[in-house]
């Protein structure tokens, strides 16, 4: 039993020290045979401690490495919040760190207050989603407004204009209007699918114009011909 203190699981090895010793103490021996054979386990129980303290030794320069490791990720992804104006990238930068606090040997003391900062960091960043979400329906319902009597006099342009050349330019400048501007997605879609109606309605227009005009010239051209 003692020799395997030395190599064996430590809490295992503990274990069947215990076991072992309440065994001896409750056996029919001598004291002096008793006394000696736990002695010999005190030996073992020695080297299970000794065992301990070497593990919580490199368990605690682990955990120095590591707060250091996630106190460093945290002051950068503070930094990210307050610079970097993607939602994603700040995100994921959090996750990351969150996926650290996982994998990390930590004190107990010090993962509980670096994952405190974790947390209000992601509470700034959810604020800010808020506030971000507010802002984009806000120019989200203006630029509706604005977009959509453009939409709608594109639409009668191209339903009645004969001033085809200046129609189609009036179309495509409003389709211009649309590059970079925040809506929402049914919305743009919505305006920009009756937009191109408009398109196809000009030019289902201006086909039957021309063909309309290639027909009357045909027909003067067929009547001089007649003539001659």
């Amino acid at each position: 039993v003692v020799s395997q203190c030395e190599t064996a699981d430590i809490e295992k090895a503990w274990a069947m020290l215990l076991e072992t010793k309440d065994r001896v103490s409750n056996s029919q021996l001598t004291p002096p045979h008793r006394k000696k054979l736990l002695d010999k386990l005190q030996d073992g129980f020695e080297i299970v401690k000794l065992r301990r303290e070497d593990r919580q030794k490199d368990f605690m320069k682990d955990a120095v490495v590591s707060a250091k490791v996630i106190g460093s990720m945290l002051e950068r992804a503070a930094d990210a919040l307050d610079n970097n104006p993607v939602f994603k990238e700040k995100w994921d930068l959090l996750m990351a760190i969150q996926q650290e606090f996982r994998q990390r040997k930590l004190e107990k003391s010090a993962r509980e207050k670096l994952y405190n900062k974790l947390q209000l960091l992601f509470h700034r960043l959810k604020n800010e989603q808020g506030r971000d979400q507010e802002e984009f329906e806000k120019q989200a319902d203006e630029n509706v407004k604005f977009l959509k009597p453009l939409v709608d006099q594109s639409m009668d342009l191209a339903n009645n204009s004969l001033e085809f050349r200046k129609a189609k330019g009036f179309l495509i400048k409003v389709q211009s209007e649309f590059k970079g501007r925040k809506m929402r997605g049914v919305e743009r879609e919505k305006l920009y699918s009756r937009l191109q109606s408009a398109f196809d309605v000009l030019q289902k227009r201006l086909d039957e114009y021309i063909a309309s005009r290639k027909e009357v010239r045909e027909f003067r051209v067929d009547g001089r011909l007649s003539d001659v």
